[in-house]
């Protein structure tokens, strides 16, 4: 199921001194493939994803899908139903409607000191719609 890790393409862009160069990672050229953003939930206060799902909302990416395995999957549900529901601080500066676009959940098996072990994963897919809420800072 998670077989995409790390894997970036990059471009190398040389600047016409020719002294330095500058690295840009973007995904690879595909006609007609939507890339979304991916945040990866693990030991962290829910607060910190719903903060992830909101950076990824200001960087243009309206779509986002949160994953996670094992107990984690607690807090991938409540960082998702708090931006669905737009509750709190922080969720509040998400776009005017979340859609949960749907819930994908599997089982992985894991070679662990010579025995498996099954662990449950899920991933959620969020889409938001409409216009981000101003920044009102007084």
């Amino acid at each position: 199921m998670f077989s995409n890790y790390g894997i970036k393409h990059q471009t190398v862009v040389e600047h016409q001194n020719r002294q330095s160069l500058q690295v840009i990672d973007h995904p690879p050229v595909t006609e007609g493939v939507v890339y979304m953003r991916t945040i990866y939930v693990g030991r962290k206060p829910v607060h910190s994803y719903v903060a992830a799902v909101l950076r990824a909302m200001q960087d243009g990416d309206r779509e986002v899908e949160i994953i996670a395995r094992g107990n984690a999957m607690r807090t991938a549900i409540d960082a998702a139903e708090i931006c669905r529901r737009r509750n709190g601080k922080i969720a509040g500066m998400l776009p005017e409607e979340m859609v949960n676009n749907g819930v994908e959940i599997s089982t992985e098996e894991l070679e662990v000191d010579g025995s498996t072990r099954v662990l449950s994963s899920i991933k959620i897919l969020l889409e938001g719609i409409g216009e981000m809420p101003e920044d009102s800072e007084e």
